[in-house]
């Protein structure tokens, strides 16, 4: 089955970056506000390839507005390459988004 859907998001906040003394050590973070437009109820329709009815499955609904924020902390090993951890979330009307996200990146 196939259909679309179409979802969007725009975030308005402040992000910052700062260095942590000599060392190639950076704090980073970002707190805002999200906002979601479109379809804000993921649905699929799913079915068998034997031929059954088809069925409409719907996901968790997304929140319209939500309070976004991270914070990490970022080592340049090299001036090509750094390792990062940052906590990040998502936090709206009806649902909580966690994660702590790990960074490796190699510029070249």
């Amino acid at each position: 089955f196939s259909g679309e859907q179409n979802l969007g998001f725009t975030t308005l906040g402040l992000r910052a970056e700062a260095q942590l003394g000599a060392m190639p050590l950076f704090a980073r973070g970002l707190l805002g506000w999200r906002y979601g437009f479109g379809d804000l109820t993921p649905q699929a329709m799913t079915g068998f390839v034997a031929g059954t009815t088809p069925a409409r499955v719907f996901a968790t609904q997304i929140d319209r507005n939500a309070l976004v924020a991270e914070a990490g902390l970022d080592w340049r090993v090299t001036a090509a390459t750094t390792l990062g951890l940052a906590y990040s979330a998502a936090i709206g009307e009806r649902t909580r988004d966690h994660a702590l996200k790990g960074r490796f990146e190699v510029r070249f």
